[in-house]
């Protein structure tokens, strides 16, 4: 029997084609079971992580028959057992077997040996979180352990290494250092690393303490480390160009709050000399600040060639509905306006000043009324900057068109106190409140040796 070639490739074109069709098939029926298997894997784990998302008892409890292998799901079983005061131990164990390198779980073990009084098991459960966990919470939680079991060398070791991860508010591991280790100066000198937002944290908490302490030499080192180093917390706080390029870096407006709070606290102690000193710490961060404070001239921005600041030794005009203040630094003169409806009596223009001891000045303003009253109510007086009382000290502004100097000599005094220099209205008997300005081109103090013994200036 003769079989032709076209036969032959016929037939084996249709095993061909069966062939793929079978394969195909094959295909699709591995697929659609794989598809059908996902599914029925993921949907109980999305479920899972749906019911993990909104804790509550029957949820977590749903979630563990779902998803048991998840340590997560047991560690929020723990939290709720604990929340009700349930025995949790069962449920951190389980846990830890599962994730045997959480923190938080090692944590908590530890927490529930030493409760059961078993210390060892205790301190190895911390060390061992801090082994596979380096973070801030670990190293706080070694530090508050060995302090509680007065080991005061180990809380501190664990201290400056809690330091080195250091974020956020760090108050209660400041007071915890100072209670258990150096003092507040060896911790400043020896412990503290060099490093802006640790130093930060360090002066809030500086200035939140009664005894008001170490203020100026905190602030000191972190306005240092602000012009060589970027902001940032331990870790974060890399120049990269640094081996290429010697860069200055500004302050934050977080820092510079601080500072101010820092200054404010200073003032309110009344330790005049440390406030100067703070005050010509911040005029040094920025050249918008009115100049450093020096002994021959005592009254800051005198010539009004900038703007106010937040520096509380700076000007301080009050400003309300009926009285408005304006400095021109361009002309180098202020403008105080009173509407008419001013109070009997108000401080216009106020600044904090120190008048070093034992030596006498001359105080010198230049001022323009511009009023028809012959007694405009104007006055610069001294008084106390912590209790308000005043010096026997008054120099009038009298009426003139044109500028008029004020002058008034300032005895020497043995205290070392701060003084408010007062720029205030009176009205004066016999007149009537009306609309008004006053404008000051230069306020000075600066040291005295004209002058009698009367303390009278002479001419």
């Amino acid at each position: 029997m003769t079989v032709s070639v076209t036969s032959v490739y016929e037939a084996n074109r249709n095993k061909a084609k069966i062939a793929r069709q079978t394969l195909r098939a094959s295909a699709f029926a591995f697929l659609a079971l794989a598809f059908f298997g996902v599914t029925a894997l993921t949907v109980p784990l999305a479920r899972a992580d749906f019911l993990r998302r909104r804790p509550n008892a029957s949820n977590i409890d749903e979630a563990l028959k779902l998803d048991p292998l998840n340590a997560y799901g047991h560690t929020l079983h723990a939290e709720l057992l604990a929340q009700a005061a349930s025995d949790s131990s069962s449920a951190w164990n389980l846990a830890s077997k599962l994730d045997p390198r959480n923190a938080e779980i090692l944590i908590q073990l530890a927490i529930h040996a030493e409760q059961r009084g078993d210390l060892s098991a205790a301190e190895e459960l911390l060390l061992r979180a801090a082994r596979f966990n380096q973070t801030f919470l670990v190293r706080w939680s070694l530090v508050n352990y060995y302090a509680r079991h007065q080991a005061g060398e180990k809380a501190m070791l664990w201290s400056k290494q809690a330091l080195a991860r250091g974020s956020g508010d760090l108050r209660s591991l400041f007071t915890q250092i100072e209670s258990n280790g150096p003092s507040p100066a060896e911790f400043l000198r020896d412990a503290l690393p060099p490093n802006r937002n640790l130093m930060l944290a360090y002066l809030r908490y500086r200035v939140s303490q009664p005894d008001g302490k170490l203020i100026l030499e905190v602030s000191r080192k972190l306005c240092q480390l602000i012009r060589v180093q970027p902001a940032g917390w331990p870790g974060l706080d890399l120049d990269p160009f640094a081996k290429w390029i010697k860069r200055s870096f500004p302050a934050t407006a977080e820092e510079e709050l601080a500072l101010i709070a820092a200054l404010h606290r200073l003032i309110a102690l009344g330790n005049g000399a440390q406030a100067i000193q703070l005050s010509n710490l911040l005029s040094s961060l920025s050249p918008d600040r009115p100049g450093p404070w020096n002994e021959n001239q005592l009254v800051m921005n005198s010539n009004f060639r900038a703007n106010p600041s937040q520096n509380p030794l700076d000007w301080r005009p009050t400003l309300s509905d009926s009285v408005s203040a304006k400095v021109w630094p361009a002309q180098g003169t202020a403008t105080i306006h009173l509407n008419g409806s001013q109070p009997q009596s108000v401080d216009l223009l106020t600044q904090i000043i120190r008048i070093p001891p034992n030596r006498p000045y001359l105080f010198e303003a230049q001022t323009q009324s511009g009023s028809s009253i012959l007694n405009p109510g104007f006055a610069w007086t001294l008084r106390d900057a912590r209790s308000g009382k005043p010096l026997p000290f008054l120099s009038a502004v009298p009426h003139s068109t044109d500028w008029n100097h004020q002058r008034l000599f300032i005895p020497p005094s043995t205290e070392d106190r701060l003084w408010l220099l007062v720029l205030e209205y009176r009205r004066a008997s016999g007149t009537v409140r009306r609309e008004q300005e006053i404008h000051i081109r230069s306020v000075t103090i600066i040291p005295s040796t004209l002058h009698n013994q009367a303390g009278e200036i002479q001419p």
